[in-house]
């Protein structure tokens, strides 16, 4: 029996052949998709352009402008507004800040330590009062005096020192 041949060839175009067709049969199915879509634009393409009309008639450049300039002063005048409301309270506090005297930080240091000393003195004085003789409370008091000039001495030397 001998061996019938097949043409290759012959099957590469009947498969190229019915890739074209349907290649072509696609085409058509857009070509009439597209041509729905361009009759139905035409069929509403009257309401679109009365539609644009009305919008456009409403921005007519006059109206738009006037529109526009109320409704920019009207919102000028409320951010200013809402400017001054909010600055006035700082202004107020920069016209009463240049009232103030600037105490320096070793008065308000020597202010504590000598109203620190003065509970301590007036502690002693009571605890005197109650046990000890009143000639003992001069001793007290030099003493407490002297404790106080140290601490200030004291203090006014650290913060030069150390700059606080």
């Amino acid at each position: 029996m001998a061996l019938k041949r097949f043409d290759v060839s012959d099957i590469d175009d009947a498969i190229s052949d019915a890739e074209k067709e349907a290649q072509q049969r696609q085409d058509a199915e857009r070509a009439d998709k597209l041509a729905d879509a361009i009759g139905t634009f035409i069929e509403k393409s009257p309401v679109v352009v009365n539609a644009m009309k009305e919008i456009a008639q409403s921005l007519m450049p006059g109206k738009f402008s006037s529109q526009v300039n109320a409704a920019m002063k009207r919102s000028a005048g409320e951010a200013a507004e809402l400017f001054k409301a909010r600055v006035k309270p700082t202004v107020e506090k920069m016209e009463t800040y240049g009232n103030r005297i600037p105490i320096p930080s070793i008065v308000v240091y020597i202010t504590i330590i000598s109203l620190l000393w003065l509970f301590a003195f007036l502690a002693l004085v009571i605890y005197a009062n109650t046990y000890i003789r009143s000639d003992q409370l001069t001793d007290i008091i030099g003493f407490i005096m002297v404790c106080w000039v140290a601490t200030v001495v004291l203090t006014i030397y650290l913060s030069r020192k150390f700059k606080w």
